[in-house]
C-alpha cells in the first residue's frame, strides 16, 4: 500500500471518529485515539514522495476536501472543551461565593455621611 492510500485510509478513519458522537465522560479517551491518529498522519505526510500516478492524485484531491471536514470538526471539539472550561471556572467561582459572600469585599467598616 502506497503512502497516499496509508493516508487516506488513515484520514477516513479519523473522520469517522470525529463525526460520531460521544459522551464527555468518553471524550478523553476519544483526544487521546484522536491525537495518536494525528501523529501518525503527520509521519505519513513526511513519507510523500512525488511522483504520483493518477490514483494517487484522484485520492489526494478526496484528501483535500476530508480535511477541510476534519479541520471544521476539531475546530468545533476544541469550542466545546473551551466552553466546558468556562463553565467549569464559573460554577468553581459561584462556589467560592457561595461558601464565603464576604471573600474579595475590601470593607474596614467604615461608613461616611456626605450630609451636613
Amino acid at each position: 500500500m502506497s503512502a497516499v492510500q496509508s493516508l487516506y485510509e488513515m484520514t477516513k478513519h479519523l473522520l469517522q471518529i470525529v463525526e460520531s458522537t460521544f459522551s464527555k465522560e468518553d471524550r478523553e479517551t476519544v483526544i487521546e485515539e484522536i491525537n495518536a491518529l494525528l501523529v501518525e498522519r503527520d509521519n505519513l505526510l513526511s513519507e510523500l514522495q512525488a511522483p504520483y500516478s493518477d490514483e494517487e492524485k484522484n485520492l489526494g484531491k478526496q484528501l483535500i476536501e476530508m480535511n477541510a471536514v476534519l479541520d471544521a470538526k476539531l475546530k468545533e471539539i476544541k469550542q466545546q472543551i473551551g466552553e466546558d472550561l468556562k463553565q467549569v471556572k464559573k460554577t468553581k467561582t459561584s462556589t467560592k461565593q457561595y461558601v464565603n459572600p464576604y471573600q474579595g469585599m475590601n470593607n474596614d467598616g467604615m461608613f461616611f455621611d456626605k450630609r451636613k
